[in-house]
């Protein structure tokens, strides 16, 4: 009996199928940040990675998600999480500077494009929304929340989402809009103009 004949059957081929997914999601990055969101082909995307285009449909049931995927899950730099300290402004304040950190790096920069896309790509918004904009907006409500319980966050009429749309919407209007990029301390000046606002009695 040879070596490959005692691999239970469950198993042979798993290596290469990873391989695989790793080419995909490799490919997709660069065809990405070579042509944009909208030429992007499955079609080219399989051929740079040399698979077959169901080999790519086997993991991902649209080009969004694949995409989706290999953003978020090729680059050492990810789309931050916030701090625990403690102190409700310092988590924000936190969050807000590697938010600005990440959409400065390369791989931001391509989260970015996809976000802009997205207004004119159901199945991408879609997965932006599900996978992302949701854990992000309940993890800054559990930080707000938080801080009321402890008395940090003090003003009555405190509506956590107006309140995240002042944060991060005003950087993202920076990047995508003004196609500005603004250094990390302007998450300093953001949220310090801000807080006074949270603290109100």
């Amino acid at each position: 009996m040879d070596s490959h004949s005692e691999v239970p059957a469950e198993h042979r081929g798993r290596p290469r199928s990873e391989t695989a997914r790793r080419a995909i999601l490799s490919s997709a990055y660069s065809e990405l940040r070579r042509v944009g969101f909208r030429q992007l082909t499955i079609e080219a995307i399989a051929q740079h990675a040399r698979v077959g285009k169901s080999t790519v449909y086997r993991w991902w049931p649209n080009k969004a998600r694949l995409l989706f995927d290999a953003v978020n899950s090729l680059q050492d730099s990810s789309y931050p999480d916030f701090g625990e300290t403690g102190r409700t402004k310092d988590e924000i304040l936190i969050e807000a500077r590697g938010v600005i950190e990440y959409f400065r790096s390369e791989a931001g920069s391509a989260f970015l494009d996809l976000v802009a896309e997205s207004r004119f790509d159901p199945p991408l918004a879609t997965s932006l929304t599900d996978e992302f904009v949701n854990s992000r907006r309940e993890a800054t409500r559990a930080v707000l929340t938080r801080g009321l319980e402890q008395g940090q966050v003090t003003t009555r009429n405190l509506d956590p989402d107006v309140l995240m749309d002042m944060v991060w919407g005003a950087i993202y209007y920076r990047f995508l809009v003004l196609h500005d990029t603004p250094e990390p301390e302007f998450a300093d000046q953001l949220v310090n103009q801000i807080w006074p606002l949270v603290q109100e009695g």
